[in-house]
C-alpha cells in the first residue's frame, strides 16, 4: 500500500484522465476488438495465438481471485481513496490483476510473434502502461499487477515455443482446445462449489461464468474453425475487410446484449453468452466470411499481380 499512497500525491486531474484512458487498453472491448481484427483480416495464426494465450491465462486469473478472495486497495485500508472514474471497472477480488493479464496476453503476444521493432516496442509499453494505471488509480496492488503480468507472460511464452508454425496443425489445434475446455470446465466447477459453500458471492460466481464460457466458445470455435472451416483472410480490397470487421462486431454486440435482454442474467445464461459470442467470433463468422468475403487462390493470384 505505500507506493499506492506515494502514487496518489501526485495525481493531477490531467494524469487521471490520462491514466484512465491507458488501462482501457486492458479491458474486454479492446481485446474483443484487437482479436477481431487480427484474426479475420491480418493473421489468423497470430489471432489463434492471443486468443489462447488470453483465455487461459484469464481462467487462472479467476480461479486464484475466488481462492485467494484478496480485497480491494480502498477495502484494506478504508482511508486510501481510488481515483473515482476508475471504479466503475474494478469489480471483484484485486489479485491478481485482470487488466494486466489481458494486456499482457495480448500485447506480449503481439510483442513475440512479429519482427517490426516498432511494433514490438509499442506492444511492450502498452502492457507496461496498462499495469502502471492500475496502480496509479489505486485498483490495484503491485503484487495484483505483478502476479497478473506472470501469469499472462507464461501462458503467452508456452503456447508460442508450443505453437510455432504459421498454419494450424489438427495436433494443435486438438491439444489447446482440450487445455481451454479442460480449464474453463474445472472453473466451473470450482467457482460453483465455493458459491454453494458460502465462500464467494454471486457476482464473483458470475465473473468466472463469464472467462469459462468464454474459454469454452474458444475451445470448441478454435478446433472447428481449424478443422472444417479454415477460412482466408484474404479479400479483395480493404472495404471488404472493414466491412466483415463492422459486420462481425455489430453481431458481437447484438449477441452480447440481446441474449442478456431476453434471458435475463442468470448464470446458466452468463455462461452460454459467452460460449455463443466467441464461437461467433471464431466459427459462425468465419464460415460467412469464407463464403462471401474470401478470395479463392485464383483470385488471390489476381489481386496480387
Amino acid at each position: 500500500m505505500d507506493f499506492l499512497w506515494t502514487l496518489s500525491e501526485i495525481r493531477t486531474p490531467f494524469l487521471n484522465e490520462l491514466f484512465s484512458w491507458i488501462t482501457r487498453l486492458g479491458e474486454e472491448i479492446i481485446a474483443v476488438v484487437l482479436i477481431c481484427t487480427i484474426f479475420w483480416c491480418i493473421d489468423k495464426a497470430l489471432a489463434y495465438k492471443i486468443g489462447i494465450s488470453y483465455f487461459i491465462s484469464a481462467l487462472l486469473v479467476q480461479g486464484i481471485k475466488i481462492t485467494m478472495r484478496i480485497e480491494r486497495p480502498w477495502i484494506i485500508d478504508p482511508e486510501f481513496k481510488a481515483v473515482p472514474s476508475a471504479l466503475g471497472g474494478a469489480t471483484g477480488y484485486s489479485f491478481p490483476s485482470g487488466h494486466t493479464q489481458g494486456a499482457a496476453a495480448i500485447y506480449g503476444t503481439i510483442a513475440w510473434n512479429v519482427k517490426n521493432i516498432w511494433i514490438r516496442t509499442a506492444c511492450i509499453a502498452a502492457f507496461l502502461a496498462v499495469g502502471f494505471s492500475r496502480m496509479y488509480l489505486g485498483v490495484h496492488t503491485p503484487a495484483d499487477v505483478a502476479v497478473g503480468f506472470a501469469l499472462a507472460a507464461v501462458c503467452t511464452v508456452l503456447v508460442c515455443i508450443y505453437y510455432r508454425g504459421e498454419e494450424i496443425s489438427r495436433n494443435h489445434s486438438l491439444v489447446l482446445s482440450l487445455v481451454v475446455l479442460c480449464g474453463s470446465i474445472i472453473l466451473l466447477g470450482y467457482s460453483f462449489y465455493l458459491y454453494k459453500s458460502g465462500v464467494i458471492e454471486r457476482e464473483y460466481v458470475s465473473d468466472c461464468c463469464k472467462a469459462a464460457g468464454a474459454g469454452i466458445g474458444c475451445a470448441c470455435g478454435f478446433y472447428t474453425e481449424a478443422n472444417y472451416i479454415n477460412f482466408s483472410v484474404k479479400c479483395k480490397n480493404i472495404w471488404m475487410h472493414i466491412l466483415k470487421v463492422v459486420l462481425g462486431l455489430a453481431g458481437v454486440v447484438i449477441l452480447r446484449s440481446g441474449i442478456k435482454a431476453v434471458f435475463g442474467t442468470s448464470l446458466a445464461v452468463d455462461t452460454l453468452r459467452y460460449v455463443i459470442i466467441i464461437f461467433w467470433v471464431l466459427a459462425i463468422w468465419p464460415l460467412v466470411i469464407k463464403k462471401f468475403f474470401s478470395v479463392s487462390p485464383e483470385q488471390t493470384e489476381i489481386v496480387t499481380e
